[in-house]
């Protein structure tokens, strides 16, 4: 089910009111602007400042994410990926690094699976 935010901002970008760049998970789940995403599944919309929280475990019915992002993701390009290795890459042959996530104390997320 697509969420209403990447709904939206699915739709801008398509209008061209707003830039957005595809956000795509290369392995497990993420989630960035509170949003969960997982590798396989379509891309979500960000524009800019983008929070993601990765090293997701779950056990349960609760998730827990050691590790943190909070950087900008340029929305000018087309795609972006978030790595195995819990870094932002721009998309094309020669990816441009925009940052990795910080290990952090567990903390609390919504399960992304």
């Amino acid at each position: 089910m697509v969420s209403a935010t990447r709904a939206l901002a699915a739709a801008m970008a398509f209008l061209s009111i707003a830039s957005a760049t595809s956000l795509h998970v290369n392995k497990g789940c993420i989630i960035a602007n509170n949003e969960g995403i997982c590798a396989g599944n379509p891309p979500l919309y960000v524009n800019g400042a983008t929070d993601v929280y990765a090293c997701i475990t779950v056990s349960g019915s609760s998730a827990t994410s050691s590790c943190f992002f909070q950087g900008t993701i340029p929305p000018s390009w087309d795609d972006a990926y978030w790595g195995e290795d819990n870094c932002v890459y721009s998309a094309g042959s020669n990816p441009i690094l925009v940052g990795c996530a910080s290990n952090t104390s567990p903390q609390a997320v919504p399960n992304p699976y």
